[in-house]
Formats: structure tokens, C-alpha cells, sequence
């Protein structure tokens, strides 16, 4: 259904029930699964976003996205499933996987819903409220947790 290119996990313990502020391991693992997928930052159509409407949490990985990504961030999509699913949490990794390989064949980039109010710290393209026609041949699925469980894969179209 999708070609893995990649998958990194890095577990850098900081406090129980916190995440690291920096999101240095959440930075790391996502640039090792970049680096080890052999595409360019501008080959990622689409990122399914670990965000939990978590205040510390949304802005942490907005901020790794940014720093990783720069300017190009502007252009991706990054949603988040859980909008929908709640926090399912050990599942969360493996629907964000089945719902980019949904994106992936049908063209159609999951919204995050009940987005009323912008986080001004939360400044990107979270495809609010509604699904979005476009082309995705590759997804970069980011998940993270407290206490420094980090992850990150990157899946192409099969």
C-alpha cells in the first residue's frame, strides 16, 4: 500500500509527564527519518502531525517542524488525525501511518477539526476544519510523547 523510506526513533528522557521544551530528540529523529528516506525537504507533501491540542506540546513540534523545514513549511500540510481519534496514544503512530496511506491513494490530506481559535506560537498550515484535494506521493508521520519517547517515518505512495 506505501513504501517505508524510513523510520527513526530516539528516546531522550527529560521529566515524566514533560515534554522536552527544546524538542531536541523530536528533532533528531525527524531528521534522521529524512536523512535516511533519500528525499529533499521539498519532496514531502504532506506531515501527519503528533499535535493533541497539548499547548506545550503543539508548540514544540511547531517550532521542530519550522527549524527543520524553514520557509518550505509554509507550503506543506500538516494535520492532525487526533483532531478526530481523541488521543489513542501506543495507536497513535500506526493510524497516522494508515491515514497517510489513505491520503496518499485518494489525494485528500486529512483536516484537524474543531479549530476554532489560532495559536499565534502555532502559525502553519493545519488544514483547518476541512479535508484538502492534493496530491501526496510522500508523508512524513511525526510522533512524540513525555517523558522522551520521539518518532518519525517517512512513507511514498506504493
Amino acid at each position: 500500500l506505501a513504501r517505508i523510506r524510513s523510520a527513526a526513533v530516539r528516546f531522550e528522557p527529560y521529566r515524566i509527564g514533560k515534554v522536552q521544551p527544546k524538542g531536541e530528540g523530536l528533532e533528531r529523529a525527524v531528521r534522521q527519518a529524512l536523512d535516511e528516506s533519500g528525499l529533499g525537504l521539498s519532496d514531502i507533501d504532506y506531515i501527519s502531525s503528533c499535535a493533541n491540542s497539548s499547548l506545550d506540546m503543539d508548540r514544540v513540534e511547531t517550532r521542530v517542524l519550522k527549524n527543520i523545514f524553514g520557509k518550505k513549511l509554509d507550503k506543506i500540510p500538516v494535520s492532525s488525525i487526533k483532531s478526530m481519534l481523541g488521543e489513542t496514544f501506543s495507536a497513535a503512530g500506526n493510524l497516522q501511518i494508515a491515514s497517510c496511506i489513505g491520503a496518499m491513494q485518494n489525494g485528500i490530506v486529512p483536516p484537524t477539526v474543531n479549530y476554532l481559535e489560532k495559536d499565534p506560537d502555532c502559525d502553519i498550515d493545519c488544514v483547518p476544519n476541512q479535508a484538502r484535494e492534493q496530491d501526496v506521493k510522500n508523508c512524513l508521520v511525526v510522533s512524540f510523547g513525555p517523558g522522551g519517547y520521539n518518532a518519525a517515518s517517512v512513507l511514498s505512495r506504493a
